[in-house]
């Protein structure tokens, strides 16, 4: 029976889940997270028929495992480079706090509190501690998270690593709150990084036909999509460093990404932003 408290978005973050559970399994993996499977198997969703052999070169599996490949190597870049803090934005059931953190560095992770809990006891029965900090900041990423996540400990005067995964899930002006928001709250040397869809997303099939799935099965939809990164960036405060599409990054480890039509500049399906201040 299903965990009442992964239904609606929860339900998303379960297949990311699985995506990261499947990807550890294989030989040679891009990423490595002890975690994904207890969160699948906690959640008494049934994902025993999605097997590696079914998604290895499936675009949902090949996006995800390419988006948290290149989002852990920025994020321990941003660690190394001084961050202190990590704060992932709409964290779902990720597990940076528990992989990538070094002694010192304090993870907050803004979610409802319906799935921070089932998050929370899913881990307990692991028996795994975080290797630095780790901070529930239980609220919604469209509701007053700023003063909560004060409220909860951050520091606005240190290097900060926001993470936000799913920017596309968002619409332009919540979108637009959130970068600004974290930019109010960062002090010099902070990174924002960012997964977000491309102009070409909005008539690429595939993705018209995912968003319609997302919205079926948690509620919510893509919402917005950047055409330019570095101007979006720079409109909100931030300078840009890079930003690349997930089949360039895909291309270099590897892992083809296929699409319904081709992409080329100007219809970019998804973007790679990594930003500082």
């Amino acid at each position: 029976m299903a965990d009442e408290r992964v239904s609606g978005p929860g339900t998303t973050a379960v297949f990311t889940a699985k995506m990261r559970a499947l990807e550890t399994d294989r030989p040679q993996p891009l990423i490595v997270d002890p975690l994904a499977q207890s969160f699948v198997d906690a959640s008494g969703l049934d994902y025993g028929m999605v097997s590696v052999s079914a998604m290895t070169g499936q675009r949902l599996f090949e996006s995800n495992v390419i988006r948290t490949w290149w989002l852990d190597r920025e994020v321990r870049a941003a660690i190394a480079a001084g961050c202190v803090q990590v704060v992932i934005l709409g964290s779902g059931l990720d597990s940076r706090a528990f992989r990538l953190a070094t002694p010192g560095t304090k993870f907050f992770e803004v979610e409802s509190s319906a799935l921070a809990a089932f998050k929370r006891d899913a881990i307990a029965a692991t028996g795994r501690s975080p290797v630095g900090e780790w901070s529930q900041v239980e609220v919604g990423i469209d509701d007053e998270w700023p003063a909560a996540l004060a409220a909860g400990g951050y520091d606005a005067t240190v290097p900060t690593c926001w993470v936000a995964e799913g920017m596309f899930y968002l619409t332009d002006d919540e979108a637009s709150r959130v970068l600004t928001a974290a930019r109010s709250m960062s002090a010099p040397g902070s990174r924002f990084l960012a997964a977000h869809f491309g102009q070409g997303s909005l008539d690429e099939a595939q993705t018209r036909e995912m968003s319609t799935e997302a919205q079926e099965h948690s509620g919510r939809g893509f919402a917005s999509v950047v055409v330019d990164p570095s101007s979006w960036a720079q409109s909100h405060g931030w300078e840009i460093v890079s930003a690349r599409t997930i089949g360039d990054v895909g291309q270099e480890l590897g892992r083809r990404v296929v699409y319904s039509t081709a992409e080329k500049p100007g219809t970019e399906y998804t973007w790679l932003i990594s930003t500082r201040c």
